[in-house]
């Protein structure tokens, strides 16, 4: 069983909770008084320096990780890895002595109605939506309706799922037992380059943008990073395992970064050109507008999104 650093809970439990729904879920605070807030879902659960307290329960925190456990109900591990992911805190693990835990697939909900609309809204066109579906790369669970995204190894079989809100309240973590060497990806054999995606969301975005040039999105190989995190100073950068993996399995010839486009995400196509250039040709393309490749396609789709000022990442 895999355990967390304690170093790493020990950054992850410095973010408070105001800060953490300003950057991840802006829309669900409520400002009460000049230093004071509420969300939208407990209007009884009031933050105020640095603390908050949910009092038509009498539960409270210092932090937002607190928040997540005590309220939201998520697991202790799980919230821990979400808080990281928003605040790119490099996450360090450890083998324990007992066997990996088994990964199964969350079961699925009678259709995909919810999940189709929250794509839909994301800029996502319905014909990719339909082909990920029809494949089973993304399918909408049972409890909650959330989405999850699949990802599988070179016979097909689930090896990976990560988990995404359809609701206001955004959040997101990856699947118990999931092996991040085939986080959610489009391989095709057939081609020697490689596109590279820090979330899902922007690998099916870049699908849609792709068809909407008339290209077909299904002759490339698109792999999810699931996040990209520095190690160390920000040039030093680990090769994301997901890349590893599809590298030592794949001829390739040329690797097209599609990282997104603010400071954490130069750092690390600086230090992943600098680690990989000598044997494949690494090319970078940050969007023109926005932050991520999603915000890119709602900007050519006038569909509403949130600029780089406005939110951190929030996978």
């Amino acid at each position: 069983m895999q355990f967390i650093d304690p170093d790493t809970v020990a950054r992850v439990k410095e973010i408070d909770l105001l800060t953490y729904l300003q950057y991840c879920e802006p829309d669900e605070l409520t400002r009460i008084s000049p230093s004071t807030y509420s969300t939208k879902t407990h209007s009884s659960l009031k933050i105020s320096n640095g603390k908050w307290m949910w009092w038509s329960r009498g539960i409270g925190g210092k932090n937002a990780l607190d928040f997540l456990v005590k309220v939201r109900g998520m697991k202790f591990k799980d919230a821990v890895l979400q808080i990281a992911a928003f605040e790119k805190i490099p996450v360090t693990t450890h083998e324990t002595n007992q066997a990996l835990k088994s990964f199964s697939l969350l079961p699925r909900a009678p259709n995909n109605d919810k999940v189709i609309s929250y794509l839909l809204k994301r800029g996502i066109s319905r014909t990719v939506i339909d082909y990920f579906i029809n494949e089973g790369f993304i399918y909408q669970s049972l409890q909650r309706d959330n989405l999850v995204f699949v990802g599988y190894d070179e016979k097909h079989k689930p090896k990976y799922a990560t988990v995404r809100g359809t609701e206001s309240s955004r959040f997101f973590y990856d699947v118990a037992g999931s092996n991040k060497e085939f986080s959610f990806r489009l391989v095709n054999n057939d081609t020697d380059s490689v596109h590279l995606f820090e979330s899902a969301i922007d690998l099916i975005s870049y699908a849609t943008l792709c068809e909407k040039q008339g290209s077909d999105y299904k002759s490339l190989s698109l792999v999810s990073l699931s996040g990209v995190y520095n190690q160390g100073n920000k040039e030093q950068i680990k090769i994301p395992v997901a890349l590893s993996s599809y590298l030592a399995k794949h001829d390739t010839k040329t690797i097209h970064l599609h990282l997104d486009n603010d400071r954490a995400g130069h750092n690390a196509a600086r230090a992943l050109t600098n680690l990989l250039s000598d044997k494949y040709s690494v090319r970078s393309h940050f969007v023109p507008v926005g932050k991520d490749v999603n915000d890119y396609l709602r900007y050519t789709l006038n569909i509403p999104y949130k600029s780089q000022k406005e939110r951190r990442d929030c996978r």
